[in-house]
């Protein structure tokens, strides 16, 4: 099945204590400064900032205890969307490779990897043959749409005592629609999304996180835990 990933997220919770900006995070991580970057304009909203980690757009979000580090495709001059990740190993390399580097300086609680994946098909008929061809539930699908299956599976860690790990995986048909934003007269004016094209799609989402331990994680055990998260998310796009 030719999957392509249309975003690959690292995301660390219960973390940072609230005293280090996104700036610096970015700086942490990608050991540069990023192209784009946004200061939460007030407590509780979200910060932002962006840049690229390889061949990949990079945005780094950071919102209360929670930062995510979305990597995609970097759009195409005339494109209104990004591409899809072909190279998935690569990506999860890359973005391990950042992610560790914080896991060394700050204190995180949970570690999480997701996986959006996606496969474009001809026609609704398309998305649920591949629907059926993933998810044996023996009914007959013909005829059917908007199809959706979800199941979690939690494990301990194989590598750190008291932990566990949690996959959730998710499969779903649908539509992508790729819509263009224009502003009317005035700067604050925005008219209604434009729909450019819309395409058939077959949906999977892997999301692999671990559960939190009541003693506080060591440098080792973050290092070794997103060793393993990203091993198991990386295992299941080969199923």
């Amino acid at each position: 099945m030719a999957l392509e990933a249309d975003a690959i997220r690292f995301v660390l919770l219960d973390c940072l204590s609230g005293t280090a900006s996104v700036l610096a995070l970015w700086r942490d991580a990608l050991e540069n400064d990023p192209l784009g970057f946004q200061a939460s304009q007030q407590p509780g909203n979200p910060s932002f900032a962006s840049g690229k980690i390889g061949l990949l757009q990079c945005t780094m979000i950071l919102h209360l205890n929670r930062l995510e580090l979305l990597l995609q495709k970097e759009r195409q001059v005339g494109s209104g969307a990004p591409g899809a990740i072909q190279d998935i190993s690569t990506a999860l390399s890359e973005g391990k490779t950042a992610v560790k580097k914080l896991l060394s300086r700050y204190e995180i609680g949970r570690v999480a990897v997701v996986l959006d994946l996606s496969q474009e098909v001809e026609d609704e008929a398309s998305a649920a043959l591949c629907f059926g061809n993933a998810v044996s539930l023996g009914i007959d699908l013909q005829g059917a749409r908007d199809l959706s299956f979800q199941i979690s599976r939690r494990v301990p860690s194989r590598r750190v005592g008291g932990v566990e790990i949690n996959r959730l995986s998710r499969w779903a048909t649908g539509v992508k629609q790729l819509i263009q934003m224009q502003m009317g007269p005035g700067a604050t004016n925005l008219q209604a999304p434009k729909v450019l094209n819309q395409q058939s799609v077959f949906n999977i989402m892997h999301d692999v996180n671990t559960t939190t331990r009541d003693v506080a994680l060591t440098v080792d055990e973050r290092q070794l835990l997103l060793d393993e998260v990203v091993e198991e998310a990386e295992g299941l796009v080969q199923i």
